[in-house]
């Protein structure tokens, strides 16, 4: 994160930014689908992200919806081994070590098509992996999310063919174009020249380029949740989870910030569950699926239901520095955000309110389609009662 007397990166303009955007989603156009049909069950599944927040919830529901093998893309990371960190996932699930198999590679800088054997045994991928930061430019997360994505869509591409499942988010909908509106899941994206954020311009790229490779055959599923919340029945939260940072360091400020922030949240278990569903049942495989509540609820209303005085930004920003030094570059973020028109926090606000339609979600899932539990006083009740462990 930035220090407090940094600027925020000069901006780019925003027709020369949407037309990089749009050039990027072409990067997977040379890969066509392999010859044959998809299998109709996974059994052996190429795995992204597992020892992510979401990613390690979707590795325990589809060992528990499915009979297939993960074989987890892992890399070393802050001087642990990759073995090292997929074997902390296995103890967290209580998995057995024969259904979660180690590859270990970079996804930004490695050609999984390159793995001949691998491409030919795997008959499904679950491409979950990402980074997620609000606050970076799209350069900076180009790597992460979109140059992992286009290696990811020519691993499926090769070899024998595959299912694939790509994790995207409703983020890509944060354009004025979709201000006020109700999105269906079929609706083309479009609006790259309003997207601001980011975060929301590498996965519109990453999510324009499997809707492109669906197109020309390639069996995509895609899932967009909105924000990835805490556990709907443990209340841990991830340590990328925006509205739990927000409400920690209001915690420790004792106030919180009188934000016009909307707060649409998924239950990170309730997102891995509905995933992995799809994953397990061929029918509802191929589709496009909104994870998201139809009502969105205000901050600062959740902030009150904690029993948080709400007060001016300048005075919260404050606050923090003084009680909570250690979430003082969070509050410096999210105020300089306010103003920073290449931060999207505009399309945030109440007043832009968008809905997400579901229908090919219920459709698809019939019986066993669970709508997300509400943002209200019980599900913060859990955030709350899990204090103080984030991550």
């Amino acid at each position: 994160m930035a220090d407090r007397n940094d600027g925020p990166p000069a901006p780019v303009a925003a027709a020369e930014t949407a037309a990089r955007l749009q050039q990027d989603a072409h990067l997977g156009d040379g890969l066509a689908a392999a010859p044959g049909a998809a299998p109709s069950r996974p059994l052996e599944v190429l795995f992204t992200g597992a020892t992510g927040f979401l990613g390690g919830e979707l590795a325990g529901a589809l060992l528990r919806s499915t009979a297939a093998r993960l074989h987890c893309v892992v890399r070393g990371r802050d001087g642990r081994p990759a073995r090292e960190r997929l074997d902390r996932l296995r103890r967290q699930l209580d998995a057995d070590p024969g259904r979660l198999m180690l590859v270990e590679a970079d996804l930004a800088g490695a050609k999984l098509a390159t793995a001949p054997a691998l491409a030919y045994q795997v008959d499904t991928v679950v491409h979950c992996a990402a980074s997620v930061n609000l606050f970076a430019p799209y350069e900076t997360l180009r790597a992460a999310n979109v140059l992992t994505a286009r290696a990811v869509l020519e691993f499926a591409t090769r070899g024998a063919p595959k299912a694939l499942h790509f994790v995207s988010t409703v983020g890509v909908f944060l354009s004025p174009r979709y201000r006020g509106q109700t999105i269906h899941e079929e609706a083309d994206v479009g609006g790259a020249e309003g997207l601001r954020n980011g975060y929301a311009q590498s996965r519109w790229v990453a999510d324009q380029m499997m809707a492109r490779a669906r197109a020309r055959g390639v069996a995509v599923t895609v899932f967009r949740p909105a924000f990835v919340g805490w556990h709907a029945h443990s209340g841990r939260a991830g340590q990328h989870d925006l509205v739990a940072l927000l409400l920690l360091a209001s915690f420790a400020a004792s106030c919180a910030p009188r934000l016009d922030l909307q707060i649409n949240s998924t239950p990170v278990d309730h997102v891995a569950e509905t995933v992995a569903r799809v994953v397990s049942l061929p029918a509802a495989q191929g589709g496009t699926y909104h994870l998201a509540n139809h009502a969105a609820v205000g901050f600062v209303d959740l902030a009150a239901a904690a029993g948080l005085r709400v007060v001016d930004l300048d005075k919260w920003e404050a606050a923090v520095a003084l009680k909570a030094p250690r979430f003082a570059r969070l509050a410096t973020l999210v105020r300089r955000a306010q103003t920073d028109p290449t931060s999207g926090s505009d399309e945030l606000r109440l007043e832009h309110d968008r809905t997400y339609d579901d229908t090919q979600l219920r459709n698809a899932l019939g019986a066993d389609y669970r709508p997300p539990p509400a943002v209200d006083a019980r599900y913060l009740a859990r955030f709350t009662s899990a204090l103080p462990v984030v991550g």
